[in-house]
């Protein structure tokens, strides 16, 4: 019979220094474990009872000593050139944030399961010990990697389809900041609702694009919360301690203030190629569905155009009354770019009338109503979420 044991130990540390240099703090405290698998144990004594059965095991601790010497001087080897390597790549222009920090976890992986054993080594000509020396520069990634928003606040609507972007840089904060190249961020609403684009990581230039695709609250004041994805960092690791350690991080996050208003619409009303005092009766339609309805087009975001015309019908004679038929048009458009949105035609809508001009007249009245019962389904399917 195969036997195997673990032995486990809560290890705590604080690091205060780093290459020569003082650090009074550390945003990340580390806590971590050891864990050491001891093999070729042998039966020492055995005994059972109503109860069960025990078995006690013992193991030749030379043995043990002499492999568990092996494994650290093996890990220490495979941890000095990871270390090195991740700190040579802080020393260039761009910090490629998953290839350099898959140097540390690494690094991190072969030292986490000895740190009972001498882990001191020559770092730089200065016996340092390892294991420290990487949980140090692991806090100081944490610390020092930050997430700047270009733009202070975003001036929002509330809708659908609003394509709003905001530029995040990425960096790492030292003596000269490096731009930080493919590191992946999380975007949530921390306050309001709406929909994001979160599939976010770092370019060439070390800024990914947080793109805004709906606000569905009404709230004037809204958050968007950013933050760096840990998932690249525990995906490197195969060590479940050293994946308790990286979840363990206070990993820069940044707040985005959002203004929202409500969308603002121009309408441009005419009957018969005439003004009309009826167009009211759109305006307060409009305003019930939450637009702002604006006198000047180019303050507003969206501008609806609706023209009715009317024909003349025939002459009722039974009834002593005329009848005409007019024709609705509704085209919706995006006052930036101009992009038509929706486009409705609503054709022959009866009136009648005492004269053929009353019965024109009534034309618009009738069509009114009938554009009214269509506006929400023009609104919300463009404009609003």
């Amino acid at each position: 019979m195969q036997i195997q044991v673990n032995v486990d130990a809560s290890v705590s540390t604080k690091e205060t220094e780093a290459f020569g240099l003082s650090y009074s703090d550390f945003s990340s405290n580390i806590q971590t474990s050891s864990r050491t698998r001891l093999k070729d144990v042998e039966l020492y004594r055995s005994e059972d009872n109503r109860l069960g059965y025990w078995a006690h095991y013992r193991l030749n601790k030379l043995e043990y000593r002499q492999q568990r010497l092996q494994q650290a001087e093996l890990g220490k080897k495979l941890a000095l050139d990871l270390l090195e390597k991740y700190d040579h790549s802080l020393r260039g222009k761009r910090f490629v944030f998953n290839k350099s920090s898959f140097y540390l976890i690494k690094a991190l992986d072969e030292l986490s399961d000895l740190v009972d054993m001498d882990l001191s080594a020559n770092l730089y000509g200065k016996q340092v010990n390892l294991y420290s020396e990487a949980l140090q520069r692991l806090a100081t990634l944490a610390a020092n990697t930050k997430l700047r928003s270009k733009q202070g606040q975003i001036d929002a609507i509330t809708g659908s389809n609003l394509d709003l972007r905001s530029t995040i840089k990425c960096y790492y904060e030292g003596d000269t900041n490096l731009d930080i190249i493919g590191m992946k961020l999380n975007a949530a609403f921390s306050r309001g609702v709406g929909t994001l684009i979160t599939d976010l990581i770092s370019n060439p230039l070390g800024e990914a694009q947080l793109e805004i695709q709906s606000i569905s609250s009404a709230d004037k004041n809204q958050l968007i919360s950013i933050g760096i994805d840990k998932s690249q960092l525990l995906e490197q690791s195969d060590n479940p301690l050293v994946k308790k350690m990286i979840s363990s991080l206070n990993l820069s996050t940044i707040d985005l203030p959002l203004n929202v208003r409500n969308p603002r619409i121009w309408l441009d009303y005419s009957f018969n190629d005439s003004g009309s005092e009826n167009r009211r009766l759109l305006d307060d339609r409009l305003r019930g569905l939450a637009l702002e309805v604006v006198d000047d087009g180019q303050a507003a975001d969206y501008t609806l155009k609706v023209e009715i015309k009317s024909r003349p019908g025939t002459y009722i004679p039974y009834l002593g009354i005329f009848s005409a038929f007019g024709d609705a048009f509704l085209t919706l458009r995006n006052a930036r770019t101009l992009e038509v949105l929706s486009s409705e035609t609503i054709k022959d809508i009866k009136a009648t009338g005492l004269s053929r001009a009353k019965a024109e007249a009534a034309t618009e009245t009738v069509s009114l109503r009938a554009i009214q019962e269509i506006l929400y389904r023009l609104v919300k399917g463009n404009i609003l979420p």
